[in-house]
């Protein structure tokens, strides 16, 4: 059965699901996830710190930082959006500017602009929303893993999110994946993930709308209820007929699932405010 809900809280762009006003978003649920169970038997990469919360915290916006109708994919002009040449240039930025290396990971797309590294606060989980690499307020955030997975026992399911802006960098890329050629083309990501290069294979891109699927669950009572999740997800997609599904791709239960998620700007009487791409590890 596909459980459909629809957020009444306001709180930080994890989901993609936006309000019309900018980049805000919810978790898909108020009531937490079920007990995790031990993520699958595969080489899965652990990041530091293993603390992080077993529900789902619900946070709040930063005074120092921008509103969610600010956040509308617009970069304002005293935003700086850091590039690095590498993965270690990134790294060592991140220590300078925090006193601690929050890169976990660096994100690669081909024929896309997504080449980036992955950020991960676990204390304060939207920190990355609003504020660069290098600790400056900006309305390019960084690209971020989602907080809950830096507990090895939530990473069957990784998030990552990124802003859609309209200059054509962070995750505004993943709206190529809204047309089929370019689907079909261009199914594999690569992640960097802690010193461990992982493949996965796209097989799903959807747009998300005001009602509906929660699909940022990272805890799973057993492989069969991830499977169960991924079902529902996928049964969510085909029911938007705008999804672009890949049947060959089949997810099962000790498999490892990676959402990439953005926002789409749209405005008050359109029903999408999100769009995610799903992918399959394969290595």
């Amino acid at each position: 059965m596909i459980k459909l809900v629809r957020s009444t809280a306001l709180a930080v762009f994890m989901g993609a699901a936006l309000l019309s006003a900018g980049c805000s978003a919810w978790f898909c649920a108020a009531t937490p996830d079920p007990a995790a169970s031990p993520t699958p038997n595969m080489p899965t990469p652990t990041i530091a710190p293993t603390n992080a919360p077993a529900i789902t915290p619900t946070f709040t916006i930063a005074p120092e930082g921008y509103s969610p109708s600010e956040l509308d994919g617009i970069a304002g002009p005293g935003d700086v959006l850091p590039m690095y040449s590498s993965y270690e240039e990134a790294v060592q930025a991140s220590i300078d500017a925090r006193g601690t290396c929050e890169v976990v990971g660096w994100i690669n797309i081909p024929n896309t602009n997504i080449d980036y590294p992955v950020y991960l606060n676990a204390e304060d989980a939207e920190y990355y929303l609003d504020h660069n690499g290098e600790g400056m307020l900006s309305k390019y955030g960084a690209i971020f893993m989602d907080a809950r997975n830096a507990d090895p026992a939530q990473q069957q399911h990784i998030l990552i999110y990124g802003h859609d802006m309209h200059n054509g960098t962070m995750f505004h890329d993943l709206e190529n994946y809204r047309q089929k050629s370019f689907f079909e083309s261009n199914q594999y990501i690569t992640l960097n993930w802690n010193d461990v290069e992982t493949v996965w294979q796209i097989y799903l891109a959807t747009p998300i709308t005001g009602y509906s699927i929660r699909f940022t669950s990272t805890q799973f009572q057993s492989g069969d209820a991830f499977a169960e999740f991924i079902a529902e997800v996928k049964a969510y997609a085909q029911m938007v007929s705008s999804s672009i599904i890949d049947d060959s791709v089949i997810v099962g239960p000790n498999d490892q699932v990676l959402t990439l998620s953005t926002c789409t700007y749209c405005p008050p009487e359109a029903e999408e405010q999100g769009f995610i791409v799903q992918a399959r590890r394969i290595r």
